[in-house]
């Protein structure tokens, strides 16, 4: 997780360019883990999951195994 300092300010456009490249890391941890390849819309779905719940979770999940 990037760094914050107490009182930083960021603007909307640079809070979207973060969340954005997280959410692209979340992505590719979740489409290595799933087999055989999958929709777009499920990957997004699955990264979602992650993102809430945490990779690790993630991975031992019955939502994985399905």
């Amino acid at each position: 997780f990037p760094s914050h300092d107490i009182g930083q300010v960021k603007t909307k456009e640079e809070c979207t360019a973060l969340l954005l490249r997280e959410l692209e890391g979340f992505a590719h941890q979740v489409d290595a883990l799933v087999v055989p390849e999958i929709h777009p819309n499920t990957l997004a779905s699955l990264t979602s999951f992650s993102y809430n719940v945490g990779i690790g979770t993630f991975k031992k999940s019955s939502v994985l195994k399905k």
